[in-house]
């Protein structure tokens, strides 16, 4: 398992196995750093973009502001648009 530490973000990122149609996760610490997980199998563009993704995520505090994940993801989307 290959693991980092985005200092900026205080983000871990984590490289394992997920499901085919999950790209990436990211979660909120109790120490409010973040975690994400992004799928090793991926080719590296892939990688990269779930990684912009992740940060989309922190950078406009979809996990801390109570949405569910459902409206975040289209309001992530659609931003992407």
């Amino acid at each position: 398992m290959k693991k980092w530490y985005d200092e900026k973000h205080n983000l871990t990122i984590v490289y394992m196995s997920l499901p085919k149609n999950v790209d990436e996760a990211v979660t909120i610490n109790e120490d409010c750093s973040y975690t994400a997980v992004i799928a090793e199998n991926r080719c590296q563009a892939a990688q990269q973009e779930a990684y912009r993704h992740v940060l989309k995520h922190i950078e406009n505090n979809d996990l801390e502001d109570g949405n569910i994940v459902q409206e975040v993801e289209k309001r992530c989307h659609d931003a992407e648009s």
